[in-house]
């Protein structure tokens, strides 16, 4: 296993936690909402801006890296919108809530810096 590979692996994985700010997991499935519903179409987008962004890793394409920001970028967003829309409508705590959007605002955030700051992203295109 190569880092390419796992760092595809990675963007992956993180790209498919956005799915913790949909409306349909949020209710456990007792809401009847669209997975496009305008609520959860943020964290949709930047799942599949992740799994673009992965592939391209995986096939060393050059675009990648865009892809992943503007993905990471989406999906701060739609960490603000499901803690604006989630804490007055859900069984879950304000906490709960709180930590779920500002996890994934950091995991975004690392990923911007990674790839903007040019110490650090020198150093991620070097081992790939």
């Amino acid at each position: 296993m190569t880092f390419r590979n796992i760092l595809a692996i990675g963007i992956l994985v993180a790209g498919a936690s956005w799915l913790w700010l949909t409306p349909m997991w949020l209710s456990q499935g007792k809401a009847n909402v669209s997975i496009f519903d305008p609520r959860g179409l943020l964290s949709v987008l930047a799942i599949i801006g992740f799994a673009v962004a992965a592939w391209g890793v995986f096939k060393s394409a050059n675009w990648w890296e865009p892809v992943a920001i503007a993905s990471a970028l989406v999906g701060i967003s739609a960490a603000f919108v499901f803690w604006f829309w989630a804490s007055p409508s859900s069984n879950t705590s304000q906490a709960d809530i709180a930590t779920n959007a500002l996890l994934h605002v950091a995991a975004s955030a690392l990923v911007v810096a990674v790839l903007l700051v040019k110490p650090a992203e020198h150093w991620l295109a070097g081992h790939l």
